[in-house]
């Protein structure tokens, strides 16, 4: 069955109309076939609406604060993730990077002030395909030294800044 759910905002002022493309990890059996379509060869399938069960959650899937920060360590054996959106939490708890797996965990709140620091965000190439990736930040003042929080490969993260 798929795994992962991508939501894909067309250009121009289609705005209101999304596309749902489904990372297909297994073979999957879609009905109606006709409302599907392969795109470029790929394991990708596009549907004009999302599935069902995406629509119930849409309201829910913001949670306050943010996932408290994880010190790297090494792990001997990494766990199966817990979850892969926030709405898959119990109560307020978010989806968020452990030290040996991605688990659902008590946020921290967002601290304040919000002090900016020096420097720009690298450019991130590519595109995650969670649909609420969790943020390890929210402002540059929740990083050590000086990193800044910056938008990640899937999520705000920690960075090193580019110097400006």
């Amino acid at each position: 069955m798929a795994n992962l759910i991508k939501p894909i905002h067309p250009p121009g002022d289609q705005a209101s109309i999304s596309l749902w493309a489904l990372w297909i990890a297994t073979e999957v059996k879609v009905s109606p076939p006709q409302k599907w379509c392969f795109a470029q060869e790929s394991r990708w399938l596009l549907r004009a609406q999302p599935p069902p069960d995406l629509l119930t959650f849409s309201s829910k899937a913001f949670k306050a604060g943010v996932c408290p920060s994880t010190k790297p360590a090494l792990c001997l054996r990494y766990e199966k993730p817990e979850c892969q959106s926030d709405w898959q939490c119990p109560e307020k708890k978010r989806c968020c990077p452990g030290i040996c797996g991605i688990k659902c965990l008590d946020p921290v709140d967002t601290p304040s002030p919000r002090r900016r620091k020096p420097g720009k965000c690298p450019v991130v190439y590519g595109q995650c395909m969670m649909i609420d990736p969790p943020n390890h930040c929210e402002s540059d003042g929740q990083c050590e030294h000086d990193m800044k929080c910056c938008i990640g490969m899937c999520g705000k993260t920690c960075v090193s800044p580019l110097k400006a």
